[in-house]
């Protein structure tokens, strides 16, 4: 996921927190002596359903908890129904599922902050090939395989290896 719009970066005088786990926004940074940068996140509490939503829609709406329910039923209805624009035969409802998945659970996988913006990065652009009109099995095997690598790296906790078989199973889908 991409940093927020530096217009939508809430005052320094308040927090800003997500309205439904009251995980702390964390504003776009430069860290390390890489000065490498941090996209701005919401540290999301485990079972978040917010974590669904990309930071900036979250970050516009998150004054609003029923606006923020609606946008997480909106999404899961997108992800749900995407198949039906899918015109060259692959079912890429596995991929939409572990890329929601990776998004809801990457910021409880204690990775450095560069290496959790990087997987969080190759979970967006899964699933933005996975719901275009016509995604490319080679891509999708591309995404998912980086995913299930990341996974790996990030340890062994019950979520990284669900994520991981997720990959699996997503994987053994295109070979059929």
């Amino acid at each position: 996921m991409s940093g927020a719009d530096p217009g939508l970066k809430p005052s320094q005088n308040y927090y800003t927190y997500c309205p439904l786990c009251n995980g702390i926004f964390h504003e776009e940074s430069t860290q390390g002596l890489l000065r490498r940068k941090s996209p701005a996140h919401f540290a999301h509490r485990d079972g978040c359903e917010a974590a669904i939503l990309p930071t900036e829609k979250l970050l516009s709406i998150c004054s609003w908890p029923d606006r923020v329910r609606d946008a997480i039923r909106q999404r899961r209805t997108e992800q749900q129904h995407f198949t039906q624009n899918n015109t060259d035969g692959v079912d890429a409802t596995l991929f939409v599922q572990l890329a929601g998945y990776v998004g809801q659970i990457s910021s409880t996988l204690g990775m450095p902050e560069p290496e959790r913006a990087e997987l969080e990065r190759v979970a967006q652009d899964l699933h933005d090939e996975a719901t275009s009109e016509n995604p490319e099995p080679g891509r999708l095997r591309q995404f998912t395989t980086q995913l299930k690598d990341k996974l790996g790296e990030a340890g062994t906790t019950m979520a990284a290896t669900m994520g991981v078989q997720m990959a699996e199973q997503a994987l053994g889908a295109l070979g059929q």
